[in-house]
């Protein structure tokens, strides 16, 4: 298990999104154009791991979120943006497994206005993966 293995297993899922808006990976900047056309980022932001059994076969669960950040034009229409959350909410289900990461959860936060002339709406990816614990 590593962070970056999950985190390209959720990003390589994102990426499989039919009309999904330009994806700003994380930490690479994309070059915006005037604040009229759509966009996402995406940030996946670990939680503490739990110790999930006991013993010296025991296992640790590692889990935390996938958070796609959809930006929209202000003044458009929100209806493209929600749309966009279903679909997204509809690709990562619960119970979906990619490479051992287990979908637990998806739904959106409610919208706000951005600064800088995007309406963005959070669309939340709740993950796990139980992985053996080294042994002592």
């Amino acid at each position: 298990m590593s962070f970056k293995t999950i985190h390209a297993s959720l990003d390589t899922k994102l990426k499989t999104i039919t009309g999904l808006p330009r994806l700003q990976e994380e930490n690479v900047r994309i070059k915006l154009g005037s604040g009229t056309s759509a966009w996402c980022r995406a940030t996946l932001l670990p939680a503490k791991t739990v110790i999930a059994t006991v013993g010296q076969q025991g296992f640790n669960q590692y889990n935390g979120l996938y958070q796609i950040d959809l930006f929209y034009p202000n003044n458009a229409t929100y209806v493209d943006c929600f749309d966009m959350a279903d679909t997204i909410i509809a690709t990562f289900i619960p119970g979906l497994i990619l490479d051992n990461t287990r979908i637990t959860n998806s739904y959106i936060q409610p919208g706000y206005t951005s600064e800088a002339n995007y309406y963005v709406v959070p669309v939340i990816i709740e993950w796990e993966q139980y992985i053996n614990r080294p042994q002592l």
